[in-house]
């Protein structure tokens, strides 16, 4: 593989225990002249304050960069961090007011809009 042209790898981190252990091996283990990791944590505003901890706890530890994303109805994806993370559940009642239902049994939108589809506009508009 050319030196230049790295394999561009997006770890998806859930804040919790066997997602942190993936993350943890991904990062000491992926061969850095031939890959670019980008590690993303997506925040629905629903998850308990202690994922919240320890996900921020985790990159601090690790000394890694975790980018926290939410759902944006205006740009698909906005960043944010610790701080700044919804924790009302903002994003959830956005996605549900752009549908104009809850999602369901037959209709199980959640993961694809608010953590599949976010996580790929900002792949995309890395580059990627």
């Amino acid at each position: 593989m050319d030196k230049e042209q790295k394999l561009p790898v997006c770890i998806n981190f859930s804040g919790g225990r066997s997602s942190a252990v993936m993350t943890s091996i991904l990062i000491d283990y992926l061969p850095k002249d031939e890959t670019e990791y980008v590690i993303v944590f997506q925040n629905t505003g629903k998850e308990d304050e202690k994922t919240l901890e320890f996900i921020r706890d985790f990159a601090i530890h690790f000394k890694c960069e975790i980018v926290w994303l939410e759902y944006c109805p205006v740009n698909r994806f906005k960043i944010v961090d610790f701080e700044t993370a919804s924790r009302n559940g903002e994003p959830f009642k956005q996605i549900i007011q752009k549908r104009k239902f809850l999602p369901n049994v037959v209709a199980r939108f959640c993961t694809g809009e608010l953590k599949v589809k976010p996580c790929k506009a900002f792949m995309k508009s890395l580059g990627y």
